[in-house]
């Protein structure tokens, strides 16, 4: 029996760790060093490089190492209990002139019906801007979330993602990280536009509670 024909066409959704960095944040930096007749490489970066999930420690005034933790969002919780994420996804297209599923009533019942039918928990918002990754101009965008940040709130979902640098200002992301988990540089969505999907997320598993570069498989929907 082939396993493989039980799932959809995998496809990855992060980016390769290169040197594209957030303004202001440490680069990413690899240099080789000699150890007797082996080489190893030293790899210097940031928890926030490429493709990667936020924490609630991200944010300056949350000290999560002396913290109660029944007060953290409980995607969170789950997260550092199972260190992996693998739920249902559903990518919506999102810009300034595509807002409609948070500006019209009926659009966005829609939404909140699917997400609750499917049991999705992922909700990602395609700006189309991976397309600049490697561009100075990919850190221009900003989704401008404020307006609807209530709106997103009423979701029962426990990540919001994006494929833009990021999802907002500090405000935003207070607000959403005391209830789910942000993912940010995102790449690939046009294999998933509007579609329901399996999402697959393995951050890496070092303890650090500002957040951690995360490899993400995104699986086609065979039917």
């Amino acid at each position: 029996m082939n396993l493989k024909n039980n799932f959809g066409k995998p496809i990855s959704l992060s980016h390769n760790l290169v040197n594209v960095v957030f303004p202001g944040d440490p680069e990413y930096k690899i240099s080789k060093i000699d150890v007797d007749d082996f080489k190893i490489s030293k790899i210097e970066l940031n928890s926030h490089l490429g493709t990667h999930i936020d924490f609630p420690g991200h944010l300056n005034n949350t000290n999560v190492k002396n913290a109660d933790f029944s007060k953290f969002s409980k995607p969170y919780l789950k997260l550092m209990d199972k260190k992996i994420i693998y739920e249902n996804a559903i990518c919506i297209n999102y810009n300034s002139e595509n807002t409609e599923y948070f500006e019209n009533d009926d659009k966005f019942n829609e939404l909140k019906d699917i997400i609750d039918k499917n049991n999705i928990k992922i909700l990602i918002l395609n700006t189309n801007k991976y397309r600049l990754w490697g561009n100075l101009k990919y850190f221009d965008y900003d989704l401008k979330l404020n307006k609807y940040l209530e709106r997103i709130l009423e979701l029962n979902i426990d990540i919001i993602a994006t494929d833009c640098a990021s999802i907002g200002d500090y405000k935003v992301h207070k607000k959403l990280l005391d209830k789910m988990l942000i993912v940010e540089n995102l790449t690939n969505l046009e294999f998933f536009d509007n579609q329901v999907f399996v999402f697959l997320g393995m951050p890496l598993d070092i303890n650090i509670p500002d957040g951690s570069p995360i490899n993400i498989i995104g699986f086609i929907n065979m039917y």
